[in-house]
Formats: structure tokens, sequence, C-alpha cells
């Protein structure tokens, strides 16, 4: 699936235009030229019909925006069809949402990205798809100071070990669906081809019996990567 780039000065252009209402004369001249490449974007996605994974994602700032199309190209490059808003822009608020749930839909899995803060888009999409028992994988970005470091660490240690909504129960399911938490890309890699095995069944009973644990009482699935609790059986 091939894209067309926006750049992040051309991508908060048509924000503003099309969301906000008012723009600067620049970033006037820059959505006339980003419009058209936008909206091709769109229209490949929708053909495009189905992806392997939702990359969710902030783009607030221009540093965050770039990480995401790094992150796109990264996950391309195992051979995944990605749907990233970071390449459209639709002319109306609706009209994006319209697009993310359509995606969200249509994705057999998400990527969270996580920076310091928590953001509603982000985390509604990833329950969106927990409630559709769909693989969910949470990567927590390492920070390049100290501090920050420090909260990213905390962050990841709530995701993980603490928040009692990692796990999500789909309505009428006897599964609770979790997230795969993890800080090294080379962990995501492994958590995302743990799940490919086990949705095409190739993983043995023996292998998969191997990360069955008991906790609290109730049978759970631990990642054998990441070693999160993915699905644990519901009480009723």
């Amino acid at each position: 699936m091939k894209l067309h780039k926006l750049t992040p000065e051309e991508n908060q252009a048509l924000v503003h235009i099309y969301w906000y209402k008012q723009a600067t004369e620049r970033q006037r001249i820059l959505a006339a030229g980003a419009l058209e490449r936008s909206e091709e974007n769109i229209s490949t996605v929708l053909g495009q019909g189905n992806f392997d994974l939702y990359l969710a994602t902030s783009m607030r700032t221009e540093e965050q925006y770039l990480a995401a199309i790094k992150m796109h190209e990264w996950l391309s490059s195992m051979g995944k069809t990605v749907f990233a808003p970071v390449f459209m822009t639709s002319t109306s608020r609706l009209g994006q949402s319209d697009l993310e749930a359509f995606a969200l839909e249509n994705s057999r899995g998400i990527v969270g990205v996580c920076g310091l803060t928590d953001t509603y888009g982000r985390d509604s999409e990833v329950a969106d798809m927990l409630t559709q028992a769909k693989p969910s994988f949470l990567y927590l970005e390492p920070q390049k100071d100290l501090a920050s470091q420090k909260t990213q660490d905390e962050r990841y240690n709530v995701f993980k070990n603490v928040h009692p909504r990692t796990l999500i129960a789909p309505r009428r399911h006897s599964m609770m669906h979790g997230s795969h938490v993890t800080k090294d890309l080379v962990v995501l890699r492994g958590c995302i081809e743990e799940e490919e095995r086990i949705s095409k069944k190739l993983q043995t009973p023996a292998e998969y019996r191997e990360h069955i644990m008991s906790i609290d009482g109730r049978t759970a699935y631990v990642c054998g990567s990441c070693e999160s609790i993915t699905r644990a059986q519901r009480k009723l």
C-alpha cells in the first residue's frame, strides 16, 4: 500500500483550515498543495479494505509526527499493511472519525505508541480493539532525559501490572483480553509474531501450555515475549 507523505506542517495546515476553521496565509498555501495527496491517500486506504495493524499515536508536535512516520515504516518493513492517520486528514472532524472507525473495524490488531501523557484518541482506540477481542500492543517510547524516562517507567508498570482496564472483556465473552506492553522494539516484534502464531494456529499445544498460568485463581495466558497478561478467564 503506497501512500503520499505529508509534512507535519502540511498536516497541521489541513487541521487548522478544515477543523478549527482558522488558519494563517502560509497554512492556506500549504493546505492547497497537501489536500490532493491527503484525499488520494484516503482513497487508497478505503480501497485497501483490510489492515494487519492500526497505528495509534499522538501527533501534537513535529517530533511526534515524525516518530509516527518512522513507526509506520518499521511496521511496514515487517510486511504488514498498516493504517496510520498520519498520512491523511479529512476535510471534517466527522469525516476523520468515520475513516478511523472504518480502519478500527477492519484492522486485525492495534499498536498504541505511548508518550508521557495519555490521549483520549489512542486510549479509546485501544479499548475499542480489545472489546473486539483483537490483539493490542502498547509500546512506550524511550525518553531523552532521566526524569522523563523515570515517569515513563512508572507508566509502564501501571499499564502492565496495575491498571485493571488493561484487561477488557468483550461482551458475552468468557475471556478477558489484554494488551502486550513493552518498551523494546525487538520485544514488540516478538509479541506481534506470537499473536500471528496463535491466530494461524501454528503454535503447538505444548508451546501454548508453557504460557498458561494460574493468576488469582484464574487461568491466564502470559505473552512469552513481553510477559504481559493478554488473556484471562472471566468470572461472570
